[in-house]
């Protein structure tokens, strides 16, 4: 209570606090008890709010009332005469307050300003946290130990090994914990695996003479993409593993589950917890659930200081994705996912349309595309197609591309994506997309709609996402976008590469071979001169080189090289020449 000081205050108090806290009587097992810190420590002035509090937590920390110090002789005699009769009480002596069993305490702190502002505070009992139990999943264990130089390693290996048998029964976790998350790590380093405790002392005992030892040197940070799946990636349980051991991604998934709670789609943690099977969990949640993991798992290897430097998707894994290079917020990626699966379960039929896995490439499929309904949603390979349309027409693609001799299989997935089957959402798809904020990326972005990079604002919003709901899913496209960088970095293969080493190494494994004709192309730069020539041809059938330039043993020296797109597939140029597109 704020306490006055005064008669009369202290009985108009009294009186409202009892009004509300114990009108009635409150029963033996609710008692109610109440103290003031003026008495205590004189009038805090400013700070008296802030003294209660601290009152209020030293209570709690040490499960006792202070008694009141105001008290002398006689109450207050405004103060009600059947405060006994009420359970209320006014601790005069030290009183012990300790948490219920499978309880709380809860107190109510409230503070009046100068100005007659009046604060209150509630406050309860956190929860009770539980230790984690004694046995860890892992069936194994790293402990790593370093040092600056050879002989304080050789002396910091003799110092655990003298450590482990002063505690034969130390757990392990405990100390592979220890010694790789709570330490710093020098250059000079050993890390050891083991079952248990005896195992890792054994490891260490037996490393070798510390000479043959070499120090890490500081390396550069590779370049990272990260790739964000699709429909295909869903079973019951999804990232189970990470969401029962892993705190960070368990307070993640459970953030995006209350925004989508929040923003009126059911829980999708049935899908990650595994206690229903994904077929009876419906779209919503799937698709939801789907994306939370992903933008969970992207959290976590961020925290693992693992960032990547370009980001590119697949088909519905385009949400995550985008909000990974800070295009979508998770909030707005959780709504575009939910509104959009919502649409498709409300203007779609399930199970009238399906999609089909073929190995083979598109312009092959052609042939047996011609006359059908049919379309090719997804290019994953230069050999992976993937085919979209009425479960009927699926069936008799199955039956005929399985006899003439390609590899087949029907996904199980409720609806032919990127298929005529969607046009019925996408009007009203977009129009709801128009409330949503579109960031810049922070990080490239490589969209599988345009097999481009994506940099600038302007061009990721409503349309983008509606038109890649509906359009072919050209991943193929997309990734020769990735190996924009490695192409062109000069220098990057050293100077002892053969043209033919190069060609055969980084084109034949990107290339539709049986299809389409493809040309190495490149400036070689000789004395300060810059050369273009042609270094290598590939002409299908026979899908193999059939012609070299005359510089054919000439080495790379300071070349440089970049990708350009030709009739949907890469064509090799030097990167201070131009094109367009054929």
């Amino acid at each position: 209570m704020h306490g006055t000081g005064t008669q009369a205050g202290d009985a108009v108090e009294m009186k409202s606090v009892l009004e509300v806290f114990a009108k009635s009587p409150r029963g033996a097992e609710h008692p109610l008890h109440l103290g003031s810190a003026k008495a205590n420590v004189g009038h805090a002035e400013s700070a008296s709010g802030v003294t209660s509090l601290i009152k209020v937590l030293k209570m709690m920390e040490k499960s006792e009332i202070p008694p009141h110090y105001g008290i002398k002789t006689k109450i207050n005699h405004g103060f009600p005469t059947d405060l006994k009769a009420r359970n209320v009480n006014i601790a005069l002596s030290p009183t012990a307050w300790r948490r219920p069993e499978n309880g709380k305490r809860t107190v109510f702190l409230n503070n009046f300003s100068a100005a007659g502002g009046n604060t209150a505070l509630l406050m309860e009992d956190a929860p009770v946290r539980v230790a984690p139990g004694s046995k860890d999943g892992r069936s194994s264990h790293i402990v790593a130990i370093s040092a600056n130089s050879i002989s304080s390693l050789d002396r910091n290996i003799q110092s655990m090994i003298q450590f482990i048998d002063k505690m034969p029964d130390l757990p392990l976790p405990a100390l592979s914990y220890t010694t790789t998350a709570r330490r710093m790590h020098h250059n000079h380093r050993i890390i050891v695996t083991g079952h248990d405790i005896a195992e890792v002392k054994w490891a260490l005992q037996n490393l070798g003479p510390s000479k043959d030892i070499r120090p890490i040197q500081a390396a550069n940070v590779p370049n990272v993409a990260f790739a964000f799946t699709s429909q295909g990636s869903l079973y019951s349980g999804m990232a189970k593993t990470f969401f029962d051991s892993v705190s960070q991604f368990r307070s993640d998934i459970q953030r995006f589950d209350r925004i989508a709670q929040n923003l009126g789609f059911p829980t999708f943690l049935p899908l990650v917890d595994g206690i229903r099977n994904v077929d009876e969990l419906g779209s919503v949640v799937s698709q939801v659930g789907a994306a939370s993991v992903q933008m969970a798992l992207s959290r976590l290897w961020a925290s693992w200081g693992v960032f990547p430097s370009t980001v590119m998707c697949h088909s519905l894994g385009e949400y995550a994705a985008l909000n990974a290079v800070g295009v979508l917020s998770a909030s707005d990626t959780i709504y575009l996912k939910g509104a959009r699966a919502q649409l498709l379960e409300k203007y779609c039929t399930i199970r009238t349309h399906s999609m089909l896995a073929v190995k083979a490439s598109p312009v092959s499929l052609s042939k047996y595309l011609s006359e059908r309904s049919c379309e090719i949603a997804c290019i994953n390979g230069p050999e992976e197609s993937v085919l979209s349309g009425s479960v009927s027409e699926i069936g008799t693609l199955l039956e005929d591309l399985t006899a003439a001799g390609f590899r087949c299989v029907k996904l199980d997935v409720p609806f032919g994506f990127h298929s005529a089957q969607v046009e019925a959402i996408l009007e009203k798809f977009e129009e709801l997309a128009q409330d949503v904020v579109f960031k810049e990326p922070v990080i490239p972005y490589i969209s599988p709609l345009l097999s481009e990079i994506v940099t600038e604002s302007g061009i990721l919003g409503p349309s983008y996402l509606s038109r890649a709901c509906r359009e072919t899913v050209n991943l193929l496209a997309a990734s020769y976008q990735q190996l924009k960088p490695r192409l062109s970095a000069r220098g990057r293969f050293g100077s002892k590469l053969e043209p033919i080493q190069f060609a055969r190494g980084w084109l034949s494994p990107l290339s539709d071979l049986k299809s389409q004709p493809f040309q190495l192309c490149a400036r070689i730069q000789i004395s300060g001169r810059s050369l273009p020539t042609v270094l290598a041809h590939f002409t299908p059938p026979e899908s193999k080189f059939i012609g070299m330039s005359t510089i054919e043993t000439l080495k790379f020296l300071n070349t440089s090289f970049d990708f350009l797109p030709t009739t949907g597939m890469p064509r090799i140029i030097g990167s201070n020449t131009t094109t367009t597109s054929a």
